[in-house]
């Protein structure tokens, strides 16, 4: 390999590292925002009624519901979960860039190391301390990064995502079981 990749990867590879890192976190947090407005607008959904028919007890009839802005249809939450798995496609992109911190870690410490042993730097000591340093921060900035960056998704998108699909299963099994009776 090139001494001058290695030294880039070397002398750069940590700080290479926290940057992308807060590119994916905050991008990890817009998209969040979108899928928890996605996650509000179809739980606000839900909470109409989801029929176009409603029963009169008094004349034990089937009456048509008159005021359809209070309803809301199957294909209308269809509309709103197609939207919310595009924000997931996004998500799932951007969760896929998590692995890679500790690859970025890696590469950085075997760059280090092969600083470190660079023949025509064999004899000075201060090569071999640079080479260590960087190798063992570009570890640990890589480890930190992906458990950072992990944490944040399991606490915010990945929740939002599996309540969403709590929601839609539930109202899926409503309109099975009301396709049932009906």
């Amino acid at each position: 390999m090139d001494n001058a990749l290695l030294n880039l990867i070397s002398n750069h590879g940590d700080g290479f590292i926290i940057c992308f890192a807060v590119v994916v976190f905050v991008l990890l947090m817009v998209n969040g925002v979108i899928l928890s407005n996605h996650k509000s607008r179809i739980k606000e959904n839900l909470k109409l009624d989801n029929s176009l028919y409603s029963i009169n007890f008094d004349t034990k009839s089937i009456e048509e519901r008159e005021d359809e802005k209070l309803v809301i249809t199957p294909s209308a939450i269809r509309n709103f979960e197609t939207k919310f798995n595009e924000a997931c496609s996004y998500h799932d992109i951007l969760a896929q860039m998590i692995p890679l911190f500790p690859l970025l870690g890696i590469l950085g410490t075997v760059a280090g190391l092969m600083t470190m042993v660079d023949p025509s730097a064999k004899d000075n000591l201060q090569n071999l301390y640079v080479g260590m340093g960087s190798a063992l921060s570009t570890t640990l900035y890589g480890l930190i990064a992906a458990i950072v960056l992990k944490f944040a998704d399991a606490l915010f998108n990945s929740r939002i995502i599996n309540d969403v699909d709590v929601m839609i299963d539930d109202f899926d099994k409503k309109l099975e079981l009301a396709k049932t009776f009906k």
